[in-house]
Protein backbone atom coordinates (compact mmCIF):
# COMPACT_ATOMS: atom_id res chain seq x y z
CA UNK A 1 0.00 0.00 0.00
CA UNK A 2 1.33 3.47 -0.90
CA UNK A 3 1.98 5.96 1.87
CA UNK A 4 1.40 3.54 4.76
CA UNK A 5 -1.80 3.04 6.66
CA UNK A 6 -4.19 5.60 8.07
CA UNK A 7 -4.45 5.81 11.84
CA UNK A 8 -7.78 4.14 12.76
CA UNK A 9 -8.84 7.02 15.04
CA UNK A 10 -8.23 9.53 12.23
CA UNK A 11 -10.23 7.37 9.82
CA UNK A 12 -13.07 7.08 12.35
CA UNK A 13 -13.13 10.87 12.82
CA UNK A 14 -13.24 11.46 9.04
CA UNK A 15 -16.03 8.92 8.62
CA UNK A 16 -17.93 10.54 11.51
CA UNK A 17 -17.70 13.96 9.91
CA UNK A 18 -18.82 12.65 6.52
CA UNK A 19 -21.76 10.93 8.20
CA UNK A 20 -22.77 14.20 9.92
CA UNK A 21 -22.58 16.03 6.57
CA UNK A 22 -24.64 13.34 4.82
CA UNK A 23 -27.30 13.33 7.56
CA UNK A 24 -27.51 17.14 7.44
CA UNK A 25 -28.01 17.00 3.66
CA UNK A 26 -30.83 14.51 4.17
CA UNK A 27 -32.26 16.71 6.93
CA UNK A 28 -32.63 19.67 4.57
CA UNK A 29 -35.71 18.00 3.05
CA UNK A 30 -37.38 17.97 6.47
CA UNK A 31 -36.39 21.60 7.03
CA UNK A 32 -37.82 22.56 3.62
CA UNK A 33 -41.12 20.92 4.61
CA UNK A 34 -41.12 22.70 7.97
CA UNK A 35 -39.98 26.13 6.80
CA UNK A 36 -40.93 26.32 3.12
CA UNK A 37 -39.69 29.45 1.35
CA UNK A 38 -38.25 30.73 4.64
CA UNK A 39 -35.37 28.23 4.57
CA UNK A 40 -32.43 29.81 2.72
CA UNK A 41 -29.28 28.20 4.06
CA UNK A 42 -27.64 25.69 6.40
CA UNK A 43 -23.96 25.67 7.39
CA UNK A 44 -22.10 23.15 9.55
CA UNK A 45 -19.48 24.92 11.67
CA UNK A 46 -17.47 24.34 14.82
CA UNK A 47 -15.56 21.21 15.72
CA UNK A 48 -17.27 18.98 13.14
CA UNK A 49 -16.47 21.40 10.31
CA UNK A 50 -12.88 21.84 11.51
CA UNK A 51 -12.51 18.05 11.84
CA UNK A 52 -11.76 18.37 15.57
CA UNK A 53 -14.93 16.72 16.91
CA UNK A 54 -14.95 13.91 19.42
CA UNK A 55 -17.54 11.14 19.28
CA UNK A 56 -19.74 12.89 21.87
CA UNK A 57 -19.36 16.42 20.41
CA UNK A 58 -22.52 18.37 19.77
CA UNK A 59 -23.16 19.69 16.25
CA UNK A 60 -23.03 23.44 15.55
CA UNK A 61 -25.29 24.65 12.75
CA UNK A 62 -25.96 28.07 11.29
CA UNK A 63 -29.32 28.50 9.59
CA UNK A 64 -30.40 31.40 7.40
CA UNK A 65 -34.10 32.25 7.27
CA UNK A 66 -35.93 34.80 5.18
CA UNK A 67 -37.77 36.47 8.06
CA UNK A 68 -39.01 33.92 10.64
CA UNK A 69 -37.71 34.33 14.17
CA UNK A 70 -38.58 33.43 17.72
CA UNK A 71 -38.10 30.67 20.24
CA UNK A 72 -40.84 28.48 18.76
CA UNK A 73 -39.23 28.32 15.32
CA UNK A 74 -35.76 27.79 16.82
CA UNK A 75 -37.14 24.95 18.94
CA UNK A 76 -38.82 23.32 15.92
CA UNK A 77 -35.60 23.56 13.88
CA UNK A 78 -33.52 22.06 16.72
CA UNK A 79 -36.01 19.23 17.12
CA UNK A 80 -35.85 18.37 13.40
CA UNK A 81 -32.05 18.56 13.15
CA UNK A 82 -31.27 16.75 16.41
CA UNK A 83 -33.76 14.06 15.35
CA UNK A 84 -31.97 13.64 12.01
CA UNK A 85 -28.54 13.50 13.64
CA UNK A 86 -29.39 11.63 16.81
CA UNK A 87 -27.26 14.04 18.84
CA UNK A 88 -27.33 17.46 20.50
CA UNK A 89 -27.37 20.54 18.27
CA UNK A 90 -26.37 24.14 18.88
CA UNK A 91 -28.26 26.50 16.57
CA UNK A 92 -27.20 29.97 15.47
CA UNK A 93 -29.72 31.66 13.20
CA UNK A 94 -29.84 34.82 11.10
CA UNK A 95 -32.33 36.58 8.86
CA UNK A 96 -31.53 37.33 5.23
CA UNK A 97 -31.91 41.10 5.70
CA UNK A 98 -29.35 40.99 8.55
CA UNK A 99 -26.85 38.87 6.63
CA UNK A 100 -27.08 39.96 3.00
CA UNK A 101 -26.71 43.71 3.23
CA UNK A 102 -24.18 46.14 1.87
CA UNK A 103 -22.27 46.50 5.16
CA UNK A 104 -22.06 43.56 7.53
CA UNK A 105 -20.40 43.54 10.94
CA UNK A 106 -18.17 40.47 10.98
CA UNK A 107 -18.11 39.32 14.59
CA UNK A 108 -15.53 36.68 15.53
CA UNK A 109 -18.33 34.07 15.68
CA UNK A 110 -19.71 34.99 12.25
CA UNK A 111 -16.19 35.02 10.82
CA UNK A 112 -15.59 31.51 12.24
CA UNK A 113 -18.88 30.29 10.73
CA UNK A 114 -18.19 31.76 7.30
CA UNK A 115 -14.50 30.84 7.09
CA UNK A 116 -14.54 27.36 8.67
CA UNK A 117 -18.10 26.37 7.85
CA UNK A 118 -19.24 23.77 5.36
CA UNK A 119 -22.25 24.97 3.37
CA UNK A 120 -24.78 22.14 3.38
CA UNK A 121 -27.72 23.95 1.76
CA UNK A 122 -27.81 27.26 -0.09
CA UNK A 123 -31.08 28.02 -1.85
CA UNK A 124 -29.92 31.22 -3.56
CA UNK A 125 -26.12 30.91 -3.61
CA UNK A 126 -25.78 33.93 -1.34
CA UNK A 127 -24.48 31.97 1.67
CA UNK A 128 -21.63 30.51 -0.39
CA UNK A 129 -20.91 33.94 -1.86
CA UNK A 130 -20.74 35.51 1.60
CA UNK A 131 -18.49 32.70 2.81
CA UNK A 132 -16.15 33.29 -0.12
CA UNK A 133 -16.07 37.04 0.61
CA UNK A 134 -15.25 36.36 4.27
CA UNK A 135 -12.33 34.12 3.27
CA UNK A 136 -11.05 36.82 0.90
CA UNK A 137 -11.38 39.38 3.71
CA UNK A 138 -9.30 37.20 6.06
CA UNK A 139 -6.66 36.68 3.39
CA UNK A 140 -6.52 40.35 2.35
CA UNK A 141 -5.95 41.52 5.93
CA UNK A 142 -3.54 38.71 6.73
CA UNK A 143 -5.66 37.51 9.64
CA UNK A 144 -4.82 34.31 11.44
CA UNK A 145 -7.01 32.32 13.75
CA UNK A 146 -5.81 31.48 17.24
CA UNK A 147 -7.17 29.32 20.03
CA UNK A 148 -7.85 30.86 23.43
CA UNK A 149 -7.03 29.03 26.69
CA UNK A 150 -10.73 28.15 27.12
CA UNK A 151 -10.80 26.42 23.72
CA UNK A 152 -12.55 29.13 21.74
CA UNK A 153 -11.14 30.80 18.63
CA UNK A 154 -10.25 34.40 17.89
CA UNK A 155 -8.65 36.35 15.04
CA UNK A 156 -5.53 38.52 14.96
CA UNK A 157 -3.29 40.12 12.39
CA UNK A 158 -0.27 38.11 11.32
CA UNK A 159 1.94 41.17 11.88
CA UNK A 160 0.81 41.44 15.52
CA UNK A 161 -0.76 44.89 15.09
CA UNK A 162 -4.19 45.50 16.64
CA UNK A 163 -7.29 44.71 14.61
CA UNK A 164 -8.66 48.18 13.90
CA UNK A 165 -10.69 49.76 11.15
CA UNK A 166 -10.40 53.51 10.59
Amino acid sequence: MLGGSINPSVLQRIEGRELIIQKLKECTRDLERLLGEEFLGLVLFGSWARDEAKEDSHVDIFIVLKSLKGIEIRSAICKVVSGCLGRAVTLIDARADELFREELELTPLLLNILVDGIVIYDKTGRVSELSSKARQFVESLGLIKYRTPDGKYGWKRADGKPLMVR
